[in-house]
Parts: C-alpha cells; sequence; structure tokens
C-alpha cells in the first residue's frame, strides 16, 4: 500500500474490481478486463467481502466494488467506509496500491483449485456482513443475468434459513436435481449456520467452475432488496417528507 502523490487523477478512470486471490486481481472498464498483481496484497485482500469498499450500482439495488485506476502510473485507489463505533458514524478514508500488469492466461486445474478455495473465504466473509445489513448475494460472470447463483439468508417459521439458488441447475452432485418443470433453476434451504455457509460457497463455486467461469471473473453482486423494487424510493429521509 502507497499513500503518496504520485496518483494522476487526471486520467484515471473508475474500474470495477473483483476479488483478490493469491495477490491477483481482475478489473473491468467498460467491460474490457485487465488482471494485475497487487503490490500489498494481504492489506488489499483484508477489504474484501467486508463491506468497506465503496460500490457502485450496475442496476436498480445491484452493487459491485469499485476503484479508480490510473492508467499511466498503474495505481489503484480504494475507497473505504468503516464504522466510527458501535454507537453510530462512520470514517471514510482511501488507500492507493501499486499494481502490475500480468498474464491473463486461464489458470490450470490445479492452480484454479486453489483459487476456488480462496475464493471460499472471501465469499463466507461477504455473505456474513451481507445478511448483517440485510442484503442478498449474486455471484456470477459478468452478468447476473446468466449464469448465476442466489444467496440470501430469511426466517421461516422461526427458524433462520440459509437459501442459495443456482441458475441453470449445475450439473453436478453437490447440487440436488431440479425439480420437474424447473429444469433452469434448483434451489437448497438450509438451516443458516456456520458450516452450512461453508457448504453454500462451496456449493457456490463448484456451480461457477462447472459453467466453465475462472475464479478471478467470479463476481459478486450485492443486492439491496429494497432499493431492487420497481418502485422508486427517495435515498433520503427529506425527500420522503
Amino acid at each position: 500500500m502507497i499513500d503518496n502523490d504520485i496518483f494522476d487523477s487526471t486520467e484515471a478512470v473508475e474500474v470495477y474490481v473483483g476479488v483478490p486471490l493469491d495477490g491477483i486481481v481482475r478489473t473491468w472498464n467498460d467491460g474490457r478486463p485487465q488482471t494485475w498483481r497487487v503490490s500489498d496484497a494481504e492489506c488489499f485482500s483484508r477489504l474484501w467481502g467486508t463491506g468497506a469498499v465503496t460500490a457502485a450500482a450496475i442496476e436498480r439495488g445491484h452493487y459491485r466494488d469499485i476503484g479508480v485506476l490510473d492508467p499511466v502510473n498503474n495505481l489503484l485507489c480504494i475507497e473505504t467506509t468503516t464504522p466510527a463505533s458501535s454507537l453510530g458514524g462512520h470514517i471514510d478514508d482511501h488507500e492507493h496500491f501499486a499494481l502490475t500488469p500480468v498474464d491473463p492466461a486461464a489458470p490450470s486445474y490445479d492452480e484454479a483449485f486453489g483459487l476456488w478455495v480462496e475464493y471460499e473465504k472471501v465469499l463466507v466473509t461477504a455473505m456474513a456482513h451481507a445478511f448483517e445489513r440485510g442484503d442478498v448475494l449474486i455471484v456470477s460472470g459478468q452478468s447476473t443475468d446468466g449464469r448465476s447463483v442466489t444467496i440470501g439468508r430469511m426466517t421461516r417459521s422461526l427458524r433462520r434459513v440459509l437459501i442459495t439458488s443456482a441458475s441453470p441447475a449445475p450439473r453436478t452432485d453437490a447440487w440436488p436435481d431440479p425439480r420437474p418443470g424447473e429444469e433452469d433453476r434448483t434451489t437448497l434451504v438450509t438451516t443458516a449456520c456456520a458450516d452450512t455457509l461453508f457448504e453454500s460457497t462451496v456449493q457456490t463455486t463448484l456451480a461457477l467452475d462447472s459453467w466453465g467461469i475462472e475464479p478471478l471473473d467470479a463476481r459478486i453482486t450485492y443486492v439491496v432488496p429494497i432499493e431492487a423494487m420497481t418502485v422508486e424510493l427517495p435515498w433520503c429521509v427529506g425527500d420522503a417528507a
């Protein structure tokens, strides 16, 4: 991590940032991917899945993590927001990370396995923080309308349950066969606890892998259900008055 005057904001562009894995991260600008090695990978990775990274809407109520890329100096600025205390308030900050371009070649089978294991750790963290906020997760490739896994938590009959739904139904042993007439989707419902959260991440990465999505291309979208409604909502209390 660096924090100096090298960052050139005049050339900077906003980019969507994927999940950092083994010190490598992929960014997208206008849908075009770039693959990078991060200088301070440990610090960079600690931010992911916590909700601290600034996110931007890709459609109403659907958010993805973003950063600001200086393509001249290969620096990425990540804006963060963290709670100030349990009493409320927050702290806005930013961090600069040096990047080095790397070959975006597809990983080998063994490399992909290791990256998926890392991805599952980030996804467990993302799920825990998202559920505290009342968010739902969609894990997919570039489009949330394509092959994707939706993960949410709800209370049913006074029991907290975890719902993991994949579309189309993955052809792997980790997923049940779809019900008759529902070949486009299959859903798992389990009691929400630490063990089932981890099982859900494994089922998610197995589904993504079966669809041919690479770990660095697997993108997390945070869905705020009330914002995703078709009715446009006011952004502040004053607007609602």
